[in-house]
């Protein structure tokens, strides 16, 4: 029953890494591109324009490192998970067996 337990908690945990990866990778594409069409409306030069193409570049670095990292370790968490609760399931002694 511990076994299971500690199943269902891996997954819900999976969860919450993939929750945790998809805000950081809207925080980083928000990040990225939030203040371009503001940036835009003025008129730049084409060494601003590259400066703030880097600033972009950084928050799109930002959100694919996030995306990168949780969705693996959300699948390793999950897999496991799943694997530690059809173990504990198994173990689980059976009531009202018949016995011939």
């Amino acid at each position: 029953m511990k076994a299971a337990r500690i199943g269902i908690g891996l997954m819900i945990f999976s969860g919450i890494i993939v929750a945790a990866g998809f805000a950081m990778t809207v925080y980083g594409v928000s990040h990225g591109i939030g203040g371009f069409a503001d940036f835009l409306k003025g008129s730049v030069t084409s060494e601003q324009i590259k400066s703030q193409v880097g600033e972009i570049s950084k928050g799109l670095e930002t959100a694919f490192d996030w995306t990168l990292f949780s969705l693996p370790v959300s699948f390793v968490t999950f897999i496991t998970g799943l694997i530690v609760l059809i173990v504990g399931l198994r173990k689980r002694p059976q009531k009202n067996q018949a016995t011939f």
